[in-house]
């Protein structure tokens, strides 16, 4: 859906319980896919074209450059220098496959996203986020990940990267087994997304406890880092297991 008169735009956080209204913004996109996720593409001022699915930013072209490259930097840093091989669950805008495909060294990216729909759209109408669609090193998996890492053989990847939703206390159970089962599928590295952490708002130490716990037990150490992103108007937070 097409609108070109302007519109303010409400962001509801629920974690800050905090509204934000975004004045003068443009509504380029949106729908519902069949997976039920509502998918928004809202042009706001500053910020640019900025995705925001189920009312939850996920990135802006202005700066989604910062938390990408925070999340795969880490994950590729040091890994190798031939015939890497590496698995990307989420990441359906694109951009996490492009900071990925960029190591010369990968020479195989499977990217496993459940959304056909949200990623069609970002692979024919965004390419602000990812010019690497076509890149031949890249195979784009229509699968749910939680169910693909309970059903599918263990597969060995040199790393994984997992670029999928907030981990809060009501997803962690879940978060855990998957994990868990995830981190079986890398010789090498695991990395994902953790959080959005607001300004001056301590992390929930619980959670980042049981997720290093699972780490350990399937032979990893882990590092935590975060990186300021201004869109989010706080801190992404990252995890990264090395395996030992």
């Amino acid at each position: 859906m097409i609108q070109m008169e302007r519109e303010n735009y409400i962001e509801k956080n629920e974690d800050l319980q905090a509204t934000y209204t975004w004045h003068n913004c443009r509504r380029v996109f949106q729908q519902t896919t069949a997976r039920g996720t509502l998918l928004e593409i809202i042009d706001r001022p500053v910020w640019g074209l900025s995705c925001f699915m189920n009312g939850i930013i996920q990135s802006s072209e202005a700066d989604e450059h910062i938390y990408h490259r925070a999340l795969v930097g880490p994950v590729l840093k040091g890994i190798g220098f031939d015939n890497l091989r590496i698995a990307i669950f989420g990441g359906g805008e694109g951009a996490t496959a492009r900071e990925v495909l960029k190591n010369r060294y990968v020479y195989h990216v499977d990217m496993f996203d459940w959304d056909e729909e949200v990623v069609n759209t970002f692979r024919q109408r965004f390419r602000q986020w990812s010019t690497s669609w076509e890149d031949p090193r890249l195979h784009v998996h229509f699968e749910d990940a939680f169910e693909l890492v309970k059903t599918a053989p263990v597969q060995p990847y040199d790393a994984i990267i997992i670029d999928l939703f907030d981990i809060d206390t009501d997803s962690l159970p879940q978060s855990m087994e998957f994990l868990e089962r995830a981190a079986k599928w890398t010789k090498r590295k695991i990395g994902f997304f953790v959080t959005t952490q607001a300004p001056f708002l301590k992390p929930n130490h619980t959670i980042l406890r049981k997720l290093r716990a699972v780490l350990r037990k399937e032979g990893f150490s882990s590092h935590l880092s975060s990186v300021y992103v201004p869109s989010f108007n706080g801190y992404a937070v990252f995890l990264l297991g090395v395996r030992e």
